[in-house]
């Protein structure tokens, strides 16, 4: 028979997931406006801007790996 000892109880499990939501959803945001500052700033036209940050670059300068 399997042991669920070692299971976090479910309000563990809810604060986990809004703390790595907000976690990820606040280096999104931190992203996108540096993108946007950077390709405003650089004078790139609306489309470039939207390039660098739909291939992530701009959510790469903040976000790291976590393991």
């Amino acid at each position: 028979m399997a042991s669920y000892a070692s299971t976090p109880p479910a309000a563990e499990l809810n604060r986990l997931s809004v703390s790595a939501t907000l976690h990820c959803m606040t280096g999104c945001v931190i992203g996108e406006v540096l993108g946007l500052t950077i390709g405003t700033a650089l004078g790139w036209s609306d489309l470039g801007t939207i390039a660098l940050l739909r291939r992530g670059k701009g959510h790469a300068l903040v976000h790291e790996y976590h393991h």
